[in-house]
């Protein structure tokens, strides 16, 4: 069974076509493959260029856009809603509209793919810890998406 997801939904970018709804899917989706049960709560918010440069510089210190950014909650004090709440995804769909377009695939698959990958972040999953843990990423996100 597909936990709820309690979605924040802000769409700073005003995407067309990609209703909070394909969101909410993809990550009840990704959670349930992941092995977790019962409902959590996600922000995704859908910014432009300029605001993801600068979340990225901020945060990591990158001074570039890119597809999507990760910010976990937590489990700490901070954390005390009713419902289990995994943090905040932050994708620029600009970025991911020209990245599909360069590797040929669906504007529609990129963006399902960027969902999935911020959501396995907030479940603790790094590809850039080990090439184990980058090899485990890619098959959850592979699965996922032949899944869907």
């Amino acid at each position: 069974m597909t936990p709820r997801v309690d979605l924040v939904f802000r769409n700073e970018a005003r995407v067309v076509g990609f209703p909070a709804s394909f969101f909410q899917a993809l990550i009840g989706q990704t959670l349930s493959a992941c092995g977790v049960s019962g409902p959590r709560g996600i922000s995704v918010s859908l910014v432009a260029r300029e605001r993801m440069r600068v979340l990225n510089k901020e945060h990591r210190n990158v001074d570039a856009v890119t597809d999507v950014l990760s910010f976990p909650l937590g489990d700490g004090p901070e954390n005390a809603y009713t419902t289990p709440v995994l943090g905040d995804l932050f994708m620029c769909v600009s970025y991911i509209r020209a990245a599909a377009k360069e590797k040929n695939i669906p504007i529609r698959r990129m963006l399902a793919w960027a969902t999935i990958h911020g959501t396995l972040h907030l479940l603790g999953y790094d590809h850039e810890r080990s090439r184990k843990e980058a090899s485990t990423m890619e098959e959850l996100e592979e699965r996922i998406l032949t899944a869907l």
